[in-house]
């Protein structure tokens, strides 16, 4: 028979190894160091704003006055005839520098090279603004290789085959833009006038990167307004037709884009009655 005072003790023993095997409400089981909890609240919320919220928070107003600014990386080598710098997985962030003059939107436009030739994997980006991610979608920006067609070929009837798509290092510039579609224009960076940084790491792939132009969205005539300066300036047809064959294209931003057979109309050219 067990002692009732030995079964009271069990029994508080018993609830305070449970106690200590759960953390009690309001308990605090390790105080996270403050550069780490604010990186990580800083990481949380720009995973939270997307480029709509983003828009939002800045308001409206459109650069019309500033002049580009041209970021250049400080250590570079030289790649395909240009100073650049080379990123990948391996090299980690690459940080500039810059200085604004004036407060707004800039749209950035990047000038780069995809490198790894024969590579088909997409080359992924990630743009900070002053050591933060600004919006959601900034933390995964896919820039396009380039592509071109491999050497002609034909079967032994006489049809022309698909060519190999072929993957080449070339320099290219592009604005940057929401793969998804869902954002009809390339994005823009709210800048306070001062000084900024801008960084750019790859996520994936390999590239190097020659500059990153941060300009004022270009605000285009309507075609009225392009109607009467051309009349203005005495404008007219020249009479002359410019034509070039899509399936002959120099370079290509995807392998998906490559000549095809299409026998729906005879407007079609090339075309031929027998080959394909």
């Amino acid at each position: 028979m067990v002692k009732k005072g030995t079964r009271v003790l069990c029994l508080c023993l018993c609830g305070l190894l449970w106690a200590g095997c759960l953390p009690a409400a309001g308990r605090v089981l390790a105080e996270p160091e403050p550069e780490k909890a604010a990186a990580n609240t800083e990481t949380a919320a720009a995973a939270q704003t997307d480029y709509t919220a983003y828009l939002d928070s800045h308001g409206d107003e459109q650069l019309t006055q500033a002049e580009p600014l041209v970021l250049r990386p400080a250590a570079t080598e030289e790649i395909l005839s240009r100073h650049a710098a080379r990123l990948s997985e391996e090299t980690g962030t690459l940080t500039m520098t810059f200085e604004a003059a004036v407060s707004g939107w800039y749209r950035p436009t990047v000038r780069y090279c995809p490198l790894s030739e024969g590579a088909s994997a997409e080359l992924i980006v990630q743009f900070t603004l002053d050591g933060r991610i600004p919006f959601s979608e900034a933390a995964a920006v896919r820039l396009s290789r380039l592509f071109i067609d491999g050497e002609s070929r034909r079967d032994p009837s006489g049809n022309d085959l698909r060519p190999e798509q072929l993957s080449v290092s070339d320099w290219w510039e592009t604005l940057l833009w929401d793969d998804s579609g869902y954002h009809s224009e390339p994005y823009s960076l709210y800048l306070e006038k001062g000084t900024h940084t801008l960084g750019v790491t790859a996520a994936q792939g390999e590239l190097a990167l020659e500059a990153v132009t941060l300009a004022p969205k270009e605000i285009l005539p309507s075609y009225r307004e392009v109607e009467a300066e051309y009349t203005e300036k005495g404008y007219a047809p020249s009479g002359q037709m410019a034509e070039y064959e899509a399936e002959k294209a120099g370079r290509k931003s995807g392998s998906a884009l490559y000549p095809d057979t299409d026998r729906a109309s005879a407007a079609t050219t090339p075309s031929d009655p027998s080959y394909t």
